[in-house]
């Protein structure tokens, strides 16, 4: 008896952990249109975009070298 009410307990609790991430996730809006970054990721030439992450080589292709920078 003391293992039904236990197991109960657990379930409940378990029960609303993951219904309190549910309701997180679709506050803030985790679950909206999850296809966009898919397309997002490569521009209209086909080739990955620069500034989508910000990422050391994206900023090497648009940073000015040394050289450009002496002009």
């Amino acid at each position: 008896m003391e293992a039904t009410i236990a197991q109960a307990l657990f379930t409940a609790a378990m029960l609303l952990i993951f219904g309190g991430f549910l309701v997180w996730a679709v506050k803030t809006r985790q679950f909206h249109d999850v296809e966009e970054p898919n397309v997002r990721l490569f521009g209209e030439d086909g080739e990955p975009d620069a500034h989508d992450n910000g990422d050391a080589r994206a900023r090497a292709n648009t940073e000015p070298t040394r050289e450009e920078d002496a002009r």
